[in-house]
């Protein structure tokens, strides 16, 4: 009895090292006050500036650029922070894969109720020590690892796309702004427009109807310069979600992007590149590393057809005299008579295939993504030449008038039609600028490489 006793004792010792719960309750108020309260003030993210070269040295910084944007939308965008989490918990598979099951204690007390010339009770005290064979645990660290290295480059891809959401926010920011500015001017130049035909028609000069087509033309300016300010108060709060901020975290703050710097065409678009981004893709190599966990789970099974060994070591103690005790060993392994394991090493090889139909449809789809960015960019980018020359043309024409005018062979009427030419061709321009920005950020995207202007 002694000996059982000391082995319960040992038992609860072990039991005194173990993990204890902790609550860690979560509310929507709570998750509120936290989103509300962040911006770009925060004390942590200047130290990410300062550790990444980025912060200014006037703090809060006032002009942000897509550099500091994006270090912001790693700082604070819930899918990265989500991201993080499934790599933690990859992380802790990879331990759990790797633990050895614990032995098992028994202790059976038996009463003899003719005991004889020996006391009543006689306790068994037994362990059960599996042993694992054909390497089941090798195959299950093996799975964990690739379902952790997936994890790794799904952050990866995650972090690619907040990039891409920032970048194409800031480009949508930087091209409303300069549209308003586009529209406002030209509103003016319609009102001048409309002043100088109102002054002819009082000298007899035009008729009403003359008028009344440039006081439309004003009319439907002004709507145009609305417009551009509700698309720039859109691409604000659209900026504001790419980095995981409230909207009125960017109030006070200015936000820069050089629209007309872009890449020489050469740095983009090469086949070597292209082939890069098809194999070399963060999705891609995640969509590898699932299909490599899914052969070590296949190994998994078929390792199971082989059972383990189980060691029973036992002792037992009697009352008598000194008392008395024996030892014993037992040896048990689990009979493959009814199954040898084929349903789910059926399962894991079905599984296998489906993870790589899985990636090559991954791939496909990064082929297609790559092969369309290309050609999108190469598209904006010749209808960008064709506007830019358009643009140069009218200005151009908008110098010459004004020559005309300062030496009297042209009215100021013609110069003001000249200027709305000229204002027309920079607003098609802008338009094609931010397009071809655009595509430079899906092609950017989709070979997750960064291109320098």
């Amino acid at each position: 009895m002694k000996a059982a006793l000391a082995c319960i004792f040992f038992a609860t010792l072990l039991a005194g090292g173990c993990a204890t719960y902790r609550d860690q309750p979560i509310s929507p108020e709570s998750g509120y006050a936290g989103l509300d309260a962040r911006s770009l003030d925060d004390a942590g993210l200047r130290c990410l500036l300062e550790a990444n070269g980025d912060a200014q040295a006037q703090w809060p910084q006032k002009q942000w650029g897509l550099r500091e944007l994006t270090l912001a939308a790693f700082y604070y965008h819930p899918n990265l922070q989500l991201a993080q989490e499934n790599i933690l918990v990859a992380e802790a598979g990879v331990r759990t894969a790797g633990e050895r099951p614990n032995p098992t204690l028994s202790v059976t007390p038996s009463y003899d109720f003719n005991p004889g010339n020996h006391g009543p009770w006689s306790p068994l005290v037994a362990f059960d020590i599996p042993i694992e064979t054909a390497g089941k645990r090798k195959r299950r660290l093996e799975e964990a690892e690739q379902n952790t290295e997936s994890a790794r480059l799904a952050a990866v891809a995650a972090a690619w796309q907040v990039r891409s959401d920032v970048r194409s926010g800031l480009v949508d920011l930087a091209a409303s702004e300069r549209r308003s500015q586009l529209l406002n001017r030209r509103s003016e130049l319609e009102r001048q427009m409309v002043g100088r035909l109102r002054q002819r028609l009082a000298a007899g000069a035009i008729g009403t109807q003359d008028l009344a087509v440039q006081e439309v033309a004003l009319a439907q300016a002004e709507a145009d310069a609305a417009g551009a300010l509700h698309q720039a108060a859109t691409a604000r709060a659209n900026l504001a979600q790419a980095l995981g901020l409230p909207l009125r975290a960017l109030n006070d703050h200015e936000f820069a992007f050089a629209l007309s710097e872009v890449p020489d065409e050469g740095t983009l678009v090469t086949a070597d590149a292209r082939r890069q981004a098809i194999v070399g893709r963060a999705d891609v190599r995640a969509a590898l590393a699932d299909y490599a966990a899914s052969q070590s789970a296949l190994r998994l099974e078929v390792a199971k057809q082989y059972p383990d060994i189980h060691l029973g070591p036992g002792y037992s103690w009697n009352q008598q005299g000194e008392g008395e005790s024996d030892a014993e060993i037992g040896l048990g392994l689990e009979l493959p008579i009814l199954n040898r394991n084929e349903g789910p090493i059926a399962e894991a090889e079905a599984r296998r295939n489906q993870a790589a139909a899985r990636f090559l449809a991954v791939q496909a789809k990064a082929m297609a993504e790559v092969d369309r960015a290309i050609a999108a960019y190469r598209a904006s980018r010749n209808n960008l030449t064709a506007l830019q020359s358009v643009a140069s043309a009218q200005r151009d024409a908008e110098r010459s008038a004004q020559a005309r005018v300062r030496e009297g062979e042209a009215d100021p009427l013609d110069l003001l039609h000249a200027d709305l030419e000229v204002n027309r061709a920079e607003s098609a321009e802008t338009d094609a600028l931010a397009q071809l920005q655009q595509d430079i950020g899906a092609l950017e995207a989709a070979v997750q490489s960064q291109f320098k202007p």
